[in-house]
């Protein structure tokens, strides 16, 4: 059946001709009456009777308007009810973002007093993690994007920097290049204990000294426990 073909026949049916439903629905006349003499033709009987003075309903018309048009309202009610939902837009959003990046959280406290109806539920934590296996809507990720089914969008740009205690450069001396800093004691961070750690710094690759390693726990569990945020 051709909902959309019985949305056209009740609409004619309500406003009393083929002309008033073609203005009813804004399609042009002849449209409308092709439409309805395909369904005619799918039923394989005569819905309309067709005069100078409008339209008048067969008795195989009246029992399909007398259930098709209960159909139509309680679609349009449907439509609406969902219509209104996403106006307000309610429901649970679950996020996962490192722990450390502080801007996060004020656009958080700022969205939610602007749709207080939506739950918002964070996990934290500095591990790469599977969206769908983990349950989450909205990931804040650093890098390339390894699964085809995700729906990325570029925040922002940013770049790590080294930093030095003075004292050390007095030790050591001010590093002129890349390669200089094999002279220097580092400490790195990593999530991998059996690779050694590697700096990009401008095309130019140094694996530097370690002497203080810090550990991202990166182990997987079985499903993430989640921090409510509150709008303060």
């Amino acid at each position: 059946m051709d909902l959309n073909a019985v949305r056209m026949f009740v609409a004619v049916v309500q406003a009393g001709s083929l002309s008033a439903g073609a203005v009813r629905l804004g399609i042009p006349l002849p449209t409308l009456s092709r439409r309805i003499r395909e369904l005619e033709l799918q039923f394989k009987v005569q819905l309309l009777e067709r005069s100078t003075r409008g339209t008048k309903l067969t008795d195989a018309g009246e029992r399909l308007y007398e259930h098709a048009g209960r159909s139509i309202e309680a679609l349009v009610e449907a439509e609406q009810a969902v219509t209104s939902d996403q106006a307000r837009l309610k429901g649970r959003l679950r996020l996962s973002l490192p722990q450390a990046f502080e801007p996060w959280w004020s656009l958080l406290n700022s969205f939610q007093h602007k749709y207080p109806e939506i739950q918002v539920q964070v996990y934290t934590t500095e591990r790469r993690m599977d969206l769908i296996e983990d349950g989450i809507d909205v990931a804040l990720r650093v890098g390339t994007i390894v699964h085809e089914t995700m729906v990325a969008r570029n925040v922002l740009s940013y770049r790590h920097i080294l930093v030095a205690n003075p004292q050390l450069v007095r030790g050591f001396g001010t590093p002129a290049a890349p390669h200089d800093l094999n002279r220097f004691p580092c400490a790195v961070w990593t999530s991998r204990m059996d690779n050694p750690v590697q700096w990009d710094l401008g095309g130019q690759v140094i694996t530097p000294k370690t002497k203080l390693v810090s550990w991202i726990f990166a182990k997987r569990i079985a499903r993430p426990s989640f921090k409510p945020v509150n709008p303060s």
